[in-house]
């Protein structure tokens, strides 16, 4: 499966250039490999340091897939018991990849396969036995707190008040799991859902939430 690098002109439109990079070289103790990044007509991306415009099937979708607003992040990808540390290092939730960006209009993919987990600006996300990525919140001796993401595309609209057709536009969905013997439960953040975690210290939990007092939407 081919990996796309997506340019736009920011004042030609519909003019798209097909460029294709190929990302092959000689695998180092110190990188993993890379996959070969193509563009497609039709679907393309401006990548910058701000976000993203796609286009796909001659419809415009604003917002941002990655998971970092910006590209100005540090990380260090794990794999093999080795460690790399790489900078402007994003993830991109739509397609479940790193990716560096080398240049404004170019960017390097990191091959998943040879990944464990990858830290970016101190979080943690490692890849499970589906190998999805998921954000770890809270590692224990028993229990485990995880958060998930995904990226819905919202259909753009017509709007009476302005005459036209809204844009597509990204939506970046998250989900949280509590994860057991590797076994992982949907929970939501509030209160019943939560402490029923917890089995017989249910109580002792909610009696130093209420001491603290800590909200069960605040995430932190």
């Amino acid at each position: 499966v081919p990996y796309f690098l997506k340019i736009k002109s920011q004042r030609m439109k519909k003019i798209l250039f097909i460029i294709v990079i190929f990302c092959l070289g000689h695998v180092s103790a110190q990188e993993p490999n890379t996959k070969r990044t193509i563009t497609q007509v039709n679907n393309t991306t401006q990548v910058n340091n701000s976000g993203s415009v796609s286009v796909f099937n001659d419809k415009e979708i604003e917002g941002n897939r990655f998971l970092f607003p910006n590209w100005q992040n540090q990380g260090q990808i794990y794999y093999k018991g080795a460690v790399r540390s790489v900078d402007n290092i994003n993830f991109d939730i739509s397609t479940n990849e790193f990716s560096q960006m080398k240049k404004q209009d170019s960017i390097f993919v990191f091959d998943n396969s040879k990944i464990d987990s990858v830290k970016v600006n101190n979080r943690l996300l490692k890849r499970n036995n589906t190998g999805k990525f998921s954000e770890i919140l809270s590692e224990g001796k028993k229990l485990n707190l995880i958060k998930s993401y995904d990226v819905e595309i919202i259909e753009g609209m017509y709007s009476p008040v302005y005459g036209k057709q809204k844009s597509y536009r990204y939506k970046i969905v998250t989900s949280y799991y509590a994860v057991r013997n590797g076994i992982p439960r949907k929970v939501y953040l509030n209160k019943k859902n939560f402490t029923d975690l917890f089995g017989s210290e249910t109580s002792v939990m909610e009696k130093y939430i209420e001491d603290n007092k800590l909200s069960y939407k605040d995430e932190s």
